[in-house]
């Protein structure tokens, strides 16, 4: 092997090495940006979960005053009955 077939070689190994020194460096800065990217994809679905938390518990809150609501109702109901009754069998108006 001759000293410039040697050069060449040592040339492209080189070369090669300065490529992949430049490859990694790429790939490093891909990384950054794709941790950042999860950083703020998870603050996102924090925030995401937090409101549906929220949600769920109004939900449960509205659940809670509805179901009041109806025993409220169905007593008025049962009222109004036993008052509609009692005037339809002749008694006079309770006041």
């Amino acid at each position: 092997m001759t000293i410039e077939e040697l050069e060449r070689g040592m040339k492209l190994l080189f070369d090669q090495q300065v490529h992949f020194a430049d490859d990694i460096e790429e790939l490093r800065a891909a990384q950054g940006r794709t941790n950042k990217q999860i950083a703020e994809l998870t603050d996102t679905q924090n925030v995401t979960m937090k409101a549906i938390t929220t949600v769920v518990a109004a939900v449960g809150g509205l659940a809670e005053a509805q179901k009041r609501t109806d025993e409220t109702v169905a007593a008025l109901a049962r009222r109004i009955d036993a008052f509609i009754a009692a005037l339809g069998n002749g008694h006079k108006n309770p006041q």
